[in-house]
C-alpha cells in the first residue's frame, strides 16, 4: 500500500495516493522499525502538503521527526530535517529554513543519497527566492540580485543531478524554477526554452500539478512581455488540467487571469476572476486553520523542550555519580546548584522563545508583509464583526474599495522594486487621512480596502474624496524619477440584512465603474440605486 501510494504521489496523482498512505499508516504493525514508521509519516506528510492539507501534513512531519531522532539513522534524519526546513520556509522563517536544509544537504551527502541532494538544492533555491522577494520589499536591489543568483545556481545544481539520475519529474520542476528565476532577473527570452522543456516533461509523465504550475508561471511572464494571445493560450491549457487542485494553486491560476484581463482592458472578465480570487483568499485565510497551525507549532516546541530537559537530567545524574565516587561533598553541592541554574535558564529561554514565536506568528497572520497594513483575513474578520453588531442594533458602517490606476504599467516600465515602493507609499498616504477607529488593509495585489465604522454613504464619499486627494496631490519620488499616482475608489454603505460579501462586491463594482470612467475618481453604490461613477477632475 505504501509503495503504491508513494508512486502515485510521484506521478502527481495525489488524491489517489493519500487514502492508500493513510490506510497503510493504520495497518502499520507495532513491530515496525522506527525508520519504516518515520518514512511513512514523511511520505504521507508530503502528499498532504501537495494537496493543500498543511495542518495534517505538519502533524505527520512532527511524528516523523520524533521517530527519526529515536532511530539515529543519518539518512532518515536528513529527510526529516528537509521536511522541517520546508515548513519553516512556509512560515517565512527563512534563517531557520536555510539552517535545516543545510543539515539535510550534509546528511544526504554523507549517506550518498543523490536524490536527496538534488531535492535539497531545489528547496534551498526556494528559500533564496523568498529572500529575494523580501529584499525587493525592503528596497534592497543588490540583496535581491544576490538572492536571485543564489536561487539560480541552486536550481541548476538540482537540474544537473536530476538529469544524471533520469528523474524526469525532478527535471520538470527544476526547469520551471530556473525559468521563473530568469524571468525575475529580466532574462525572459532566455527563460522560454526552460519553460518549453518543463512543459514537455510534465506532460509526458502525467504530472498535472507540475504542468499547471509551469503554464501559470509562463502565462504571467508572457503577459508582462505583452504577448497576450500566447498568455491566454497557456491559461486555457492550464484550465484543462486544473481539476481538484488545492485553493493555493487555484488562487495562483485565478490571479493570472485577472492580470491578463486587466492588461487587455477586459474589466468585466477581470472582475469575474477577481471575485474568484476573493473567494479563494478567504478559504486560505480560515481563522481555524491558522489556530491549528499554531497548535501544532506549540506541540513541536514542547517536544523539543522535553528532550532538552531529559538530556539535562541525564547529564546531572552522571555528574552526581562522579562526584559521589570522589566523595567531594562540597563539589557536589556546587555542581547541583549550577545544574539547577542551567536548567532554569534553559527553561526560561525556551519559554521566552516560544512566546516570541507565538507573537510573531499571530502578528504575521494579521499583517501584510510588504505594507505593514492589515491583511485580507484580518479585514474580513473585522467586517464580519461589524456586520453582526449592526444586526444587534449597533451603528452601521461603510467600506471603500481602492485600486491603484495603471499599476501594471508602473511595474512593466520601472520594475517590481518601484512597484513595491508605490504600494508602500500609497498605503502610507491613505493611512494618514484615516481615524484611529478606521481600518486600512491591503486587499490583494494593488487593491486596498477601508472599513469606516459609524459612517453612512455620504460620509464614506467624503472620506473617499479625501483619500483620492491624498494620493494624487503630490508626485512620488522614486529612483526612476517622479511618478504621478492616482487611485480609483468605490464606496458602499452597509445596510441591515446585507451580507458582507454583497457589501464588498458592491464597493468593488463601484470602483470598477470609476476605473472605466478614466480613473482618479470615486464611485459609489446604494442598495436601492444604480451604480454611479463620479470621476474627479
Amino acid at each position: 500500500m505504501a509503495a503504491i501510494g508513494r508512486n502515485l504521489h510521484i506521478l502527481g496523482r495525489v488524491d489517489e495516493a493519500i487514502p492508500l498512505l493513510q490506510d497503510a499508516m493504520e495497518r502499520l504493525p507495532e513491530e515496525a522499525t522506527t525508520s519504516q514508521r518515520a518514512g511513512l509519516h514523511r511520505t504521507l506528510g508530503v502528499s498532504l502538503a501537495d494537496a493543500g492539507e498543511y495542518v495534517a501534513a505538519l502533524e505527520h512531519y512532527l511524528d516523523a521527526l520524533a521517530d527519526t531522532e529515536a532511530s539515529g539513522d543519518i539518512l532518515d534524519a536528513a529527510k526529516s530535517a528537509g521536511n522541517i526546513g520546508n515548513l519553516y520556509n512556509t512560515l517565512n522563517e527563512f534563517d531557520l529554513a536555510r539552517e535545516y536544509h543545510q543539515k539535510a544537504l550534509a546528511g544526504f551527502s554523507e549517506a550518498g543519497f543523490r536524490e536527496g541532494v538534488a531535492g535539497t538544492y531545489v528547496n534551498l533555491g526556494a528559500v533564496a527566492l523568498k529572500l529575494a522577494a523580501r529584499a525587493s520589499q525592503a528596497g534592497d536591489p543588490e540583496g535581491e540580485r544576490r538572492a536571485l543568483h543564489e536561487a539560480l545556481e541552486n536550481q541548476r545544481q538540482a537540474l544537473r543531478l536530476f538529469v544524471d539520475l533520469g528523474n524526469e519529474r525532478g527535471e520538470g520542476h527544476a526547469e520551471t524554477n530556473i525559468a521563473h528565476v530568469l524571468s525575475s532577473l529580466g532574462r525572459r527570452e532566455e527563460a522560454l526554452p526552460h519553460f518549453e522543456r518543463a512543459l514537455a516533461l510534465h506532460h509526458r509523465i502525467g504530472d498535472h500539478r507540475g504542468e499547471l504550475n509551469a503554464r501559470v508561471t509562463l502565462a504571467d511572464m508572457l503577459t508582462a512581455m505583452g504577448r497576450y494571445a500566447e498568455a491566454r493560450e497557456q491559461l486555457e491549457l492550464a484550465d484543462g488540467v486544473a481539476e481538484d487542485v488545492p485553493p493555493g494553486v487555484a488562487l495562483q491560476l485565478a490571479g493570472a487571469w485577472v492580470t491578463l484581463h486587466e492588461a487587455l482592458g477586459e474589466y468585466a472578465e477581470a472582475l469575474r476572476w477577481h471575485r474568484e480570487v476573493q473567494r479563494l483568499s478567504t478559504v486560505l485565510a480560515d481563522e481555524q486553520y491558522n489556530a491549528r497551525v499554531l497548535e501544532f507549532q506549540a506541540r513541536f516546541d514542547t517536544r523539543q523542550q522535553a528532550k532538552e530537559i531529559e538530556l539535562l537530567r541525564s547529564q546531572a545524574a552522571v555528574q552526581e555519580l562522579e562526584l559521589w565516587r570522589q566523595r567531594m561533598i562540597l563539589g557536589l553541592a556546587i555542581a547541583a546548584v549550577l545544574a539547577v541554574a542551567i536548567l532554569v535558564g534553559v527553561l526560561y529561554s525556551r519559554l521566552r522563545l516560544g512566546q516570541r514565536v507565538a507573537r510573531e506568528l499571530e502578528r504575521a497572520a494579521c499583517t501584510d508583509p510588504l505594507t505593514g497594513l492589515a491583511n485580507r483575513r484580518h479585514m474580513v474578520d473585522r467586517i464580519e464583526r461589524a456586520a453582526r453588531a449592526v444586526e444587534a442594533g449597533g451603528d452601521s458602517f461603510a467600506v471603500i474599495m481602492i485600486d491603484i490606476d495603471r499599476f501594471k504599467a508602473i511595474n512593466d516600465r520601472h520594475g517590481h522594486g518601484v512597484g513595491d515602493q508605490v504600494l508602500q507609499e500609497v498605503g502610507r498616504r491613505l493611512g494618514s487621512r484615516l481615524r484611529h477607529a478606521d481600518l486600512l488593509a491591503r486587499w490583494g495585489g494593488e487593491e486596498f480596502l477601508v472599513l469606516l465604522p459609524g459612517t453612512d454613504l455620504e460620509g464614506g464619499q467624503v472620506v473617499a474624496e479625501n483619500l483620492r486627494n491624498a494620493v494624487s496631490a503630490t508626485p512620488m519620488q522614486t529612483p526612476s524619477g517622479r511618478l504621478q499616482l492616482s487611485i480609483s475608489l468605490g464606496v458602499c454603505a452597509h445596510a441591515a440584512g446585507m451580507g458582507v460579501d454583497e457589501c464588498i462586491s458592491r464597493a468593488d463594482q463601484a470602483m470598477y465603474a470609476a476605473k472605466r470612467s478614466g480613473g482618479n475618481g470615486v464611485g459609489d453604490t446604494d442598495p436601492d440605486a444604480d451604480l454611479v461613477a463620479a470621476p474627479s477632475t
